[in-house]
């Protein structure tokens, strides 16, 4: 406490106690261009507010637009380091010099507009960093992108806003985390409006959502309260915002301001409307172009399904019926922690009834583990990739030997490979072409969010079908593995409804099937 006046102890004493209530006090401008206190904040603000206060080190918030995330987080901040009695460091990083100086503004209005007998003493103020001199406070403001991030000195703190919208995001991050000092003043503040698929921000998303010690939050712009228009008497919802309204719980006046903000005089169109206003996580991170799957119903399924236990390696979403014929698919690795082993397990009607997914076990021990769960399943057939560089053939003799039912085709017996295959059945793209159109034929009741998660990064690109660059396509394979096994069980895999509304126009298979 060297450097810090009695009068600064007792100030901590009383305020200090109540970072909640000094956060009320701190003064800012509203979208109105009007001074107010930070006392009544969105209910967002408020959960954003608890992440901070439980001390998490780790938070990650994937949101709307103008939910009122970034104020609060700079509020937290300079709530953090106003009181706080060690040099603690605070980086504040922005997407564009306009919210940089925004930010910064921000700062500055909270400590200026404080009583006298509050403000502290300034060692400066000046280029986007204020540094308190009795403690030794900083909070330094930078641009993505812009010069400072390999400046010598150390952070403790930071608040990375908008990432989704960073230049370079990925060598922006690995800049200003390479200043980063761990200890108990540690705390990375990740937001952002989503801005499609494969940034440094979706992949931030993904790892928070796997990370048991991390912090994910998702605001739907449907629980905003400043999201709604009244809807004039007569005005009547298309058929599709109906089904939004059912889905998603809407009432009338939040569905006209849907179609008001993509339809009307200033509208954006669905496109980025769905990015920026999106109504589930996987809907702001949507591919544009060449997505393998429909997903605007994919995301319509997620919509529907709760995350599992992710520590568990087998998740059972409906146990074995005597009589129903199930098949398993297996996508074999080796184990090293790098890609999955997976076994997916379908009924005969299409019911996605239990996965297990392990990227520890060697392929022995996990072909044990895919026996134990065929025997469960009333001696489920097993169709098994033969991938060598996976283990594929250390699986497929380990099930041979255990009696396992295996998948067998005359011109190449067990032997199926996704990259190839004499007799051409075991090409990706055509074993895709047959899941594809299972999913477009609603024949398939998915209940692995998971599994949909990645159904969603499947693409086609120069002739190849898999997940896109940074991400696993191991649970798709094995859904692609289980459903064509399925196809030549006596009760073709073809005609179960899902329970959604969907019109759609009756499709051929791919392969005349």
């Amino acid at each position: 406490m060297s450097g810090v006046s009695e009068a600064v102890v007792q100030r901590l004493m009383s305020l200090g106690k109540d970072p909640v209530e000094f956060i009320s006090r701190l003064k800012i401008i509203d979208e109105k261009g009007i001074e107010r206190f930070f006392d009544k904040p969105y209910d967002e603000q408020r959960i954003a507010l608890h992440d901070f206060l439980v001390g998490a080190k780790s938070i990650v918030h994937c949101k709307p637009r103008q939910i009122g995330d970034t104020t609060v987080g700079c509020a937290w901040n300079f709530t953090y380091g106003y009181w706080c009695l060690d040099p603690v460091r605070t980086l504040i990083v922005a997407n564009d010099v306009d919210a940089t100086d925004s930010i910064f503004k921000r700062l500055k209005y909270f400590h200026d507009s404080l009583p006298t007998v509050l403000q502290r003493p300034m060692a400066r103020s000046n280029r986007k960093e204020m540094e308190f001199s009795d403690t030794g406070v900083v909070f330094r403001c930078l641009t993505a992108g812009g010069r400072g991030h390999g400046r010598s000195f150390t952070f403790q703190r930071l608040h990375a806003d908008e990432v989704a919208y960073w230049p370079n995001d990925e060598a922006v991050w690995a800049s200003v985390t390479s200043t980063l000092h761990d200890g108990p003043h540690k705390q990375i503040f990740v937001t952002s409006t989503p801005n499609g698929p494969g940034n440094l921000f979706h992949r931030k998303v993904l790892d928070a959502q796997r990370d048991p010690s991390a912090v994910f939050r998702f605001f739907r712009w449907s629980d905003h309260r400043a999201y709604r228009l009244q809807a004039p008497p007569k005005w009547e919802p298309t058929q599709e915002e109906w089904d939004l309204k059912e889905l998603f719980s809407l009432d009338i006046n939040q569905l006209y301001w849907r179609h008001q903000k993509i339809n009307g005089a200033d509208g954006i169109g669905e496109a980025r409307f769905r990015r920026e206003y999106p109504l589930t996580v996987e809907e702001g991170f949507m591919e544009v172009t060449g997505s393998w799957f429909d997903q605007m119903y994919l995301n319509e399924v997620i919509a529907t399904l709760r995350p599992p236990d992710m520590s568990k390696e087998l998740r059972i979403y409906k146990q074995p019926e005597a009589g129903m014929a199930y098949g398993v698919g297996v996508d074999p690795s080796w184990g090293t922690g790098n890609d999955y082993s997976v076994a997916q397990v379908l009924s005969r009607d299409g019911e996605q009834v239990a996965v297990f997914t392990t990227n520890r076990r060697s392929p022995e021990d996990f072909a044990v583990r895919v026996a134990e769960l065929a025997f469960q399943y009333n001696g489920a057939r097993v169709l098994c990739e033969w991938n060598t560089g996976g283990g594929g053939p250390v699986v497929i003799h380990r099930l041979r030997e255990m009696g396992v039912p295996l998948w067998y085709n005359p011109a190449n017996g067990d032997h199926f490979k996704m990259t190839g295959g004499r007799n051409g059945l075991g090409r990706k793209a055509q074993v895709y072409s047959h899941l594809r159109y299972l999913v477009d034929g609603d024949s398939l009741t998915l209940m692995d969010l998971p599994t949909v998660q990645e159904m969603m990064h499947v693409r086609e690109e120069d002739g190849k079908v898999e997940g896109r660059d940074g991400y696993h396509d191991d649970l798709c394979d094995a859904m692609a593995l289980a459903a064509w096994n399925m196809k030549t069980l006596p009760e073709p895999l073809m005609g179960r409804a899902f329970p959604f509304k969907r019109k759609r126009k009756a499709i051929p298979h791919p392969f005349g099937m």
